[in-house]
């Protein structure tokens, strides 16, 4: 089953290595942003440094020109500041500096003002916002904590500081700060995805799928809500509503191939072997480079539902599109998948010599190996069959299987106690309840004879 999906897999046609997003109404960086922030350079003399009689004439030759020329103020500001001049000044200096996203000259200011004055909390907030634009969540977590301490506890300090921990994957911190941002903005489509975002990640999935219900009202046409949600219904086996977000989230945008792929799993665990079909194929002609690992996803479960017209036609698309090399190791398993496919297709012949083929080259390949075993068996060729079933015993990945074949060979040459002996060795080796049935059934045999 297909329950336990990454958040990733839903969202890799983004190429993000974390569930983190685009920031919309709280962005730092953004236009409205900057403009408010203009309103941030007085000087807060209750928990701030105090700008002193002496500090006057500079500040209020600066005044004038930080709203419509902040290079003339960073000019004058920088000929006032001394190792023992006002913090204010560096703080000033270094928010200017941000505005016009010079971070590195900002951060370096802004931490001169720190060693001034420690306890500055709006050079905190602002060097928090220099290092999420540098991606540098960790600092950045440091001194919006450090903001939050010093009685700065807001809606964008606890927004950010959200973001930063969602960003660095700590997700239950990340929620709290989200939940407590909402207080302050009970609107924003950045807290609210994030916190939908952190109760998927946290397994809260009913409160999740709540969640992105009230965002996908207001905003429909947002694919990665669809496809968030998606998740949450995987998450609690609801595969059906899983099942329609995912297509209603592929009219809404163009899918990625790797939601296509899961569409396709999803279909394929529903019998719905057409519509799985159809998915797989959609996914490796929207990436055709598309990495092989993953490509040979879909041909591997087809074959191991025995569904050989299916995987004839998504090998036959393998085969013409796809443009990512197999290695040496997945060219051997094609190889052997083919063999299958001609030998179920009627050509015995030709399968047994692709066959051979494989094993001329690795005697222990253990599919190849049970391939044959399992040809010779269907064929009565018992002593060819055992003969392949015990080489194969000693490739640890099938060994299992490999002794099973063993058992059934013997009960076609009612050889019941090598059989039970065989199907004992492999639950040594590995419990499985089909093989303790098929024990039982040995044994009642034995016991009637």
């Amino acid at each position: 089953m297909i329950r336990h999906i990454l958040l990733i897999s839903l969202l890799s046609g983004t190429a993000q290595a974390s569930p983190s997003f685009e920031l919309v109404d709280t962005n730092p960086n953004s236009p409205e942003f900057k403009q408010r922030f203009y309103g941030s350079f007085g000087i807060n003399s209750a928990i701030e440094p105090i700008l002193t009689q002496a500090d006057r004439p500079l500040y209020e030759s600066i005044a004038p020109y930080l709203q419509n020329k902040p290079e003339k103020a960073i000019e004058l500001a920088k000929k006032g500041i001394t190792k023992m001049s006002n913090a204010a000044f560096d703080y000033l200096v270094g928010s200017l500096y941000y505005i016009q996203d010079n971070y590195n000259d900002a951060a370096s200011y802004l931490n001169a003002a720190l060693k001034k004055f420690p306890d500055f909390r709006r050079a905190h907030r602002n060097l928090a916002l220099i290092y999420i634009q540098q991606d540098n969540y960790e600092t950045a977590i440091k001194h919006l904590l450090r903001v939050i301490e010093l009685g700065g506890g807001d809606g964008q300090s606890y927004s950010m500081l959200a973001y930063a921990y969602l960003t660095e994957e700590k997700y239950q911190s990340a929620l709290s700060a989200y939940q407590l941002a909402r207080m302050f903005l009970p609107d924003s489509i950045d807290v609210r995805r994030g916190e939908a975002q952190c109760l998927l990640m946290t397994q809260q999935y009913g409160t999740a799928i709540a969640l992105f219900d009230e965002l996908i009202s207001e905003h429909p046409d947002e694919q990665d809500y669809w496809l968030f949600q998606a998740n949450s219904y995987l998450s609690q086996n609801q595969v059906d509503d899983a099942i329609a977000n995912l297509e209603i989230a592929h009219t809404v945008a163009p899918p990625s191939a790797s939601s296509l792929s899961l569409l396709g799993d999803m279909y394929l665990n529903e019998d719905a072997y057409e519509l799985a079909l159809n998915n797989y194929l959609a996914a490796l002609k929207q990436d055709p480079t598309t990495r092989p690992e993953q490509a040979l996803k879909p041909l591997r479960r087809l074959m191991q539902l025995g569904l050989f017209d299916a995987a004839r036609t998504y090998l036959k698309l393998i085969d013409s599109s796809l443009e990512s090399e197999l290695s040496p190791e997945q060219t051997v398993e094609k190889t052997v998948i083919v063999a299958q496919l001609t030998i179920e297709a009627g050509d015995l012949e030709q399968g047994l010599a692709q066959l051979q083929s494989v094993l001329k080259e690795q005697p222990l390949n253990g599919d190849a190996l049970l391939l044959m075993a399992n040809v010779q068996l269907d064929q009565e060729a018992y002593a060819t069959a055992t003969f392949y079933f015990e080489r194969a015993t000693s490739v640890v990945e099938v060994q299992v299987e490999a002794l099973i074949g063993l058992a059934r060979t013997a009960v076609a040459q009612s050889r019941f106690h090598a059989a039970l002996k065989h199907l004992q060795q492999s639950q040594r080796i590995k419990q499985r309840p089909d093989v303790a049935q098929f024990m039982a059934s040995i044994e009642k045999v034995i016991a009637a004879q």
